[in-house]
């Protein structure tokens, strides 16, 4: 059985987090000619939140959104750059 851990609660910069995230899968995004574009307002209040288990999170979801969407079936279009 997992061990539960306390949330270590931190205000964080929402947009900026989303960037940072979205920078480790630049490389990947270009490879497969995907783009993701994050639209979130500036000046959002600060939330509060785990910042290491949000990432792990989000990493986690953006990985297998990377690695599934077939680009030839997507109804989505890929980058042109």
């Amino acid at each position: 059985m997992e061990e539960k851990t306390a949330l270590e609660l931190e205000d964080i910069d929402l947009r900026g987090f989303l960037e940072n995230v979205i920078r480790i899968f630049d490389q990947r995004l270009k490879d497969k000619q995907l783009s993701l574009v994050i639209d979130v307002k500036e000046n959002l209040p600060l939330i509060k939140a785990d910042l290491f288990k949000l990432e792990q999170m989000l990493v986690n979801l953006l990985d297998n959104a990377v690695k599934y969407t077939d680009v030839e079936k997507s109804p989505y279009r890929g980058c042109s750059g």
